[in-house]
């Protein structure tokens, strides 16, 4: 049973490894290529309101520098990059939890009927991040003040 267990643990960790490996080389790519610099130029010249260009940029190495520049509080952006994120992971096209619930899935439970069980989830979390988005003290009230003053 032990052996068992630990065989397949293992190809759950490396299938999860192999998702983070392609995750790094894809942002690394845009890094290099000089992504961050062409979108932080694009959202200053979009003269739009400010949660406009929050929704626009919801990708996480490249909107904290450009939010806090523009005078937003990383805490509230922090907030929303970790919503966002749990968002991605339960979504396609890079879920990662849908593909980790599929390896632990009995054999007859595919990966439809995965994708079918999140829509609650996402839309709950969906829901959470507008929230937090037009109403920011929702993200900063409680532990954030009291931990940051």
């Amino acid at each position: 049973m032990f052996l068992n267990v630990g065989l397949q643990t293992a190809t759950l960790v490396s299938v999860a490894m192999w998702i983070i490996f392609g995750a790094s080389v894809f942002s690394n790519f845009h890094l290099l290529m000089g992504v961050q610099s062409i979108v932080s130029d694009f959202a200053l010249n979009l003269d739009l309101p400010p949660i406009c260009v929050i929704i626009v940029l919801m990708c996480a190495p490249l909107i904290t520098p450009i939010t806090v520049s523009l005078g937003y509080d990383p805490v509230w952006v922090g907030v929303l990059m970790i919503l966002n994120i749990l968002i991605a992971v339960q979504t396609p096209p890079y879920g990662f939890a849908l593909f980790y619930l599929k390896g632990i899935a009995p054999p007859g439970v595919g990966i439809a009927t995965i994708y079918r069980s999140v829509v609650p989830f996402v839309m709950v979390n969906l829901t959470v991040l507008i929230l937090c988005m037009l109403f920011p003290q929702i993200a900063l009230w409680g532990l954030p003040n009291k931990v940051l003053g």
